[in-house]
């Protein structure tokens, strides 16, 4: 890394940076020691999230994830749309059965 210019504690931070691949990841962080790692950022209500198309997504997370060590997938819990906890738990369930600790589906609950 030190070859490259980077220091020790430096990191880069990309919003939807568009790959070679097409794909865009929402943000893209590069931190010199690890490598990147990915978030990708889904409203509660997101209809990617439903049981069906949360295994087709997770196919798109994986392909975010050939171009990063470690990735989150972070909820949004907002208003009324929350994503039940049964929902929520599946879905951490369907990532860790294909990622293992690879990815981490995290949710942050917003009052507004």
């Amino acid at each position: 890394m030190l070859k490259k210019g980077l220091t020790v504690n430096e990191f880069y931070v990309y919003r939807e940076e568009q790959r070679l691949d097409g794909i865009k990841p929402d943000i893209t962080v590069n931190f010199s020691l690890i490598g990147n790692i990915i978030i990708e950022i889904k409203l509660s209500d997101n209809p990617e999230l439903n049981k069906g198309k949360a295994i087709a997504y997770s196919e798109k997370m994986e392909k975010y994830l050939s171009n990063a060590h470690f990735g989150y997938l972070l909820i949004i819990q907002s208003g009324e749309r929350k994503l039940s906890k049964v929902k929520f738990e599946n879905l951490q369930k369907t990532y860790h059965a294909k990622f293992g600790n690879k990815i981490e589906v995290i949710e942050k609950s917003l009052n507004i």
